[in-house]
């Protein structure tokens, strides 16, 4: 979806043409103006171009409008709190290069949020709500030539960084950069960055993008970016651009969260997402790369969660089809990409650097949504039968990270796994100091951050195994817990694995007589040291170290056949998983083939 850009503020108010010029001449125009204005327009050789465009993108009301605003209003004095308001669509982008003085002009939305009001006389007592599109607002001198606007450096400034480091080095970038004061003093705020210029203008996308909405890479989810991907906000930074062009005062009270880079520092700000992976995915550093990411989205997709918590996420980093600008190579090397393809990689989003990120995505089905990842909403709850992780979405949930054993169902008779695995969303409590996490009706209770609690419950017949990722009590009570005059307690030893709820899977042996026959049957057929396919099935053999221990044996990923897995989620496999058999000296772990039940029903796509 196309974010709105940064120009004009757009009316829908439904004024008409007689209106337009009545604001500007104080007297109703007569029935022939229309024609006499568009005939005065085209005897102007700078205008025909122009009106030819617009006329044949059928904007035949708006191009009036243009024409009354330049024949009329610009000819007539207008006050500190006098304007010509007309409405418009996104096609009024073309103002920023038709020469029209557009410094009285001015448009209002009516949306649900009031977020700013309008300063014309007209407008001023009706509770008009925040524009829709704020941008193209930015004043500057007239160029004589073709009697445009040029902005000034105390509006937009051109910044350069000499060390942009990229893959194998530097390179000099050059950016634009809005520098008026209120938006400066919010952006430096927000990053935690004393030494930012500026909020930095996109430079990418055709005419309409570039330069008219905020830098994708800088500001991901703001409402004003080039497109949108995912949770899109109004915030401060958006609202001090409106106010610094003197049209309007902000409300900031009503803007939104923008999470996105919030306190990051300098290094976020002004330098490259390369650079920022590169110095957080250190071995001395220890710290998230987040909220950028390397893990190559591909089979079996790992989900993340958004670091506020608020969805379960992927890592858009894919592999372009062909080589990218050097500017936008951002790696020297990503976990199980090839040496020498780093270059190919990048995030799927463009605009923003080709920085990949983590992101909402949603499930599909023959192309329809069936569900988000966002935690919050009940809707995306997944069907009973497909929620192998025991997941809840609702109001009080949040994701948590899996731990990196995939879960699994079992029977006595059979066992299963589902492609998507990483995180999940679940209901939480905060209470007495500590995080709950809830699964099932059961609360588990984390003493300390990177607790691993297992899992292990009957739910529907099936026994689902797995394992939950405490969090730091702060990251997600620590609000909530303030509220009531409460803390978060500091981390403390946690109570061994049987203090938690345990389900146990209780089989007679006439139940798994099957089973055992095929384990037997595999075990004759096996030698020792070697891994082979044989009957659509991968073993993998090792002399036992003693005679209660297992070596550690590794299955190359080519030879575990995943046929008919292409991108896609919501498949149930047949699997047994790291089952340790003992048979005199030969030890042995067993990988069955991933065998497809049923047809594939659902895709993930990022939003």
């Amino acid at each position: 979806m196309a974010a709105m850009s940064l120009g004009f503020i757009v009316m829908v108010t439904p004024w008409t043409i007689q209106e337009v010029v009545a604001a500007c001449t104080g007297s109703k125009p007569p029935p022939f103006l229309d024609f006499l204005a568009t005939w005065l327009a085209l005897s102007n050789s700078f205008w025909n171009p122009f009106l030819y465009w617009l006329l044949n993108n059928h904007f035949r009301r708006i191009s009036r409008e243009l024409l009354y605003t330049k024949l009329l209003c610009r000819s007539k004095p207008l006050g500190p709190k006098q304007h010509c308001c007309a409405t418009s669509t996104g096609g009024l982008d073309v103002c920023s290069i038709s020469g029209v003085d557009l410094s009285g002009l001015e448009r209002c939305s009516m949306d649900r949020c009031s977020m700013a009001r309008c300063s014309s006389s007209s407008l001023a007592n009706n509770p008009s709500p925040l524009p829709w599109e704020t941008g193209h607002m930015i004043r500057g001198d007239v160029t004589p030539t073709l009697q445009t606007h040029q902005w000034s450096e105390s509006t937009i400034k051109t910044v350069t960084r000499p060390y942009w480091q990229v893959h194998g080095g530097y390179v000099e970038r050059s950016m634009q950069m809005i520098v008026t004061p209120r938006v400066r003093a919010e952006v430096q705020a927000h990053f935690n960055c004393p030494n930012l210029e500026g909020a930095e203008l996109e430079d990418q996308g055709e005419d309409g993008t570039a330069l008219t909405h905020w830098e994708k890479r800088v500001f991901e989810n703001e409402a004003m970016t080039g497109t949108h991907t995912q949770n899109p906000v109004y915030s401060r930074i958006t609202l001090a651009l409106m106010e610094d062009t003197g049209w309007y005062s902000a409300n900031y009270s009503m803007a939104q969260e923008l999470g996105w880079g919030k306190h990051l520092g300098c290094d976020f700000a002004m330098k490259s997402c390369k650079e920022w992976i590169s110095s957080k995915s250190s071995r001395l550093s220890g710290k998230s790369i987040h909220p950028f990411c390397n893990k190559v989205k591909q089979d079996p997709l790992q989900t993340e969660c958004t670091d506020d918590r608020s969805s379960v996420a992927l890592c858009n980093l894919v592999k372009h089809s062909q080589l990218l600008p050097k500017k936008y190579q951002n790696f020297d090397s990503i976990p199980h990409v090839p040496s020498g393809e780093e270059q190919y990689y990048g995030g799927s989003v463009s605009l923003a650097d080709y920085c990949p990120y983590i992101q909402e995505f949603t499930w599909r089905a023959r192309n329809i949504v069936v569900r988000g990842s966002h935690c919050l909403y009940e809707d995306n709850n997944p069907h009973p039968e497909k929620n192998f992780a025991l997941e809840k979405y609702g109001s009080h949930s949040r994701c948590f990270d899996h731990t990196n054993q995939m879960w699994e169902e079992r029977t006595c008779k059979l066992a299963r796994q589902w492609q998507h695995w990483g995180s999940g969303c679940y209901q939480y409590k905060c209470e007495a100091g500590r995080l709950h996490i809830m699964v099932a009706n059961y609360t588990y209770t984390c003493y300390h951050a990177g607790q691993e609690i297992a899992i292990r419950i009957i739910q529907n017949g099936w026994l689902h195994k797995g394992a939950l990722i405490c969090p730091p009590c702060k990251d997600i009570c620590q609000a909530e817990l303030k509220a009531r005059g409460e803390w978060c307690k500091p981390g403390d030893e946690h109570p061994p694995p049987t203090y938690y709820h345990r389900d146990n899977l209780y089989c007679s042996s006439a139940e798994t007589f099957g089973l055992n026959i095929a384990i037997i049957f595999l075990i004759a057929k096996c030698e020792s040291s070697q891994v082979f396919v044989q009957d659509h099935h991968t073993h993998c053999i090792d002399t036992c170290r003693s005679t209660t221990m297992c070596g550690e044996v590794v299955v190359p990923e080519d030879h575990l056949d995943r046929d008919g897995v292409r991108g896609s989620c919501g498949f149930v496999y047949l699997r047994l998983m790291h089952t340790k058999l003992y048979f005199g000296t030969v030890c042995m772990q067993r990988h069955v083939r991933l065998s497809r039940v049923g047809r594939p029903e659902e895709e993930i796509t990022l939003l």
